[in-house]
């Protein structure tokens, strides 16, 4: 059934705009940034893909990049998919996919959180697991493992409290 899925995928994108890759157990379509939306868009509402379901959205950073990463399911012909792309490692930002998939809600704002990624169009954007003075983005491999006093003097954290 993979196989199909990605020899129809295949066929309805062009060749420069995606790179098929992964195993028939696991097929990862990479897009370009650009292209992300409308093929996330066509992915769901084609009948061909029904992809429905968003079941999670993560982050792979390269240091040189990052690599967002949709994992997307069809309940009716029940196959399943990851959507890639890349984006540049200083102000990276998607299209939100959350008028295509609701869940898409709570992970891009996880996303953003641990990694910074900012997603354009999305309806809430704000932190949800760290506070929001924060500083910086945790999951980010330049990120300092310990309290590196340089490094936080100059986020600005701790934030001085007023009296």
């Amino acid at each position: 059934m993979q196989k199909e899925l990605m020899e129809a995928i295949a066929s309805r994108f062009n060749e420069a705009d995606f790179n098929p890759t992964g195993s028939l157990s696991h097929p990862v379509l990479t897009v370009k940034k650009e292209h992300l939306l409308e093929v996330a868009k066509e992915l769901k509402t084609n009948n061909k893909f029904s992809f429905d379901h968003l079941s999670f959205v993560t982050v792979v950073d390269h240091l040189d990049r990052f690599e967002l990463i949709y994992v997307l399911n069809s309940y009716k012909h029940h196959h399943s998919l990851f959507l890639k792309t890349n984006l540049p490692r200083e102000n990276p930002e998607a299209p939100s996919v959350v008028h295509l998939w609701e869940t898409a809600d709570f992970h891009e704002r996880e996303v953003y959180d641990l990694y910074g990624v900012k997603f354009a169009g999305h309806p809430g954007l704000k932190r949800i697991l760290l506070a929001a003075d924060f500083p910086g983005h945790p999951f980010r491999k330049d990120h300092p493992l310990v309290n590196d006093e340089a490094y936080l003097l100059k986020e600005g954290y701790p934030k001085e409290k007023s009296d």
